[in-house]
């Protein structure tokens, strides 16, 4: 089978690639980046795995990326992995049942009835618009590689990011693990490249995780009562009310009365009488139950 034109330029990022994943970008201290996540899964049995972030700020995303058991080769020469975030669609990975021809591969038409159409596209290096989604020259290579950048991402994407309808597919399967009617057939996105390099390898939908720094987190306030907040006593006033049945209350309505606070115009302790003014009781001479003063005996 002749690969024709773009395949031309298959080796030719590797040595960008390397230099780009050398330098990982990380979004300023301070900024409110939201992070949105995906475990990046197998397709069409490539037995690859992946994991993406991206670090979104307004319409930026520091982009980090790594991925590994991908096809090597390609016709002796490094595998081209064009990958893109895909929107407008249902916001979910294909599975087998996608397989309209039956020819054993998941196609990116096929695949692109879940996952939707090219919001952005990750390249290594130059122009990340949809319009670049079958351009090998800007896709990473080989079984692993590790991706980092910085992007723009339009209106569309940004809101299918929030919407939790953006999904992240990386492509490129082994010719040699395919049918023989899915090796022979034409890519159904980029008919100058054969079916297998478009077919999906890995897809992940992006799902929003743990806010960046500088996103205020909303202290947890437990409601009155509340099993996380002890209850207080209850208080009781002095004055008229009661306090305890060993601190009768007190004249002064904000201080409750005390044992040594007899007298006034409320009793005070058993042991001791209130009147007007506290004296001591009569003796065997006679004296006065309210503790006055003593009357002479008579001639």
């Amino acid at each position: 089978m002749k690969l024709a034109g773009p395949l031309a330029a298959l080796g030719v990022s590797s040595l960008a690639l390397a230099q780009a994943a050398s330098a990982v970008p990380v979004p300023p201290p301070g900024t409110n980046a939201i992070n949105y996540t995906a475990n990046l899964a197998a397709l069409n049995h490539s037995q690859a795995t992946g994991q993406i972030t991206l670090a979104v700020t307004e319409n930026k995303a520091v982009i980090t990326e790594t991925a590994s058991g991908l096809a090597d080769k390609l016709r002796g020469k490094s595998y081209p992995h064009m990958q893109q975030i895909r929107i407008d669609g249902h916001g979910q990975c294909p599975t087998m049942a996608d397989d309209r021809d039956h020819d054993g591969t998941v196609s990116d038409r096929e695949g692109a009835a879940q996952y939707g159409p090219a919001g952005a596209t990750l390249s290594t290096s130059g122009d990340t618009s949809p319009k670049a989604m079958t351009n090998p020259a800007g896709a990473p290579h080989g079984q692993s590689f590790k991706y980092s950048r910085t992007i723009v991402l339009d209106a569309k994407t940004a809101d299918a990011l929030k919407g939790g309808k953006a999904v992240v597919v990386v492509d490129g399967l082994d010719p040699a693990s395919l049918s023989a009617k899915a090796r022979a057939q034409k890519s159904d996105s980029a008919p100058s490249l054969p079916a297998a390099v478009t077919a999906p390898a890995l897809c992940g939908v992006l799902a929003a995780g743990e806010a960046g720094a500088g996103i205020p987190k909303t202290p947890v306030v437990p409601a009155p009562n509340s099993p996380d907040e002890p209850k207080q006593p209850p208080h009781a006033p002095g004055g008229t009310n009661p306090g305890s049945p060993d601190n009768p209350g007190g004249s002064n309505p904000s201080e409750p009365g005390g044992p040594t606070t007899p007298g006034g115009t409320t009793p005070g302790s058993p042991t001791n009488p209130g009147g007007t003014t506290p004296g001591t009781p009569g003796g065997p001479t006679g004296g006065s139950p309210s503790g006055g003063p003593v009357a002479p005996p008579r001639a």
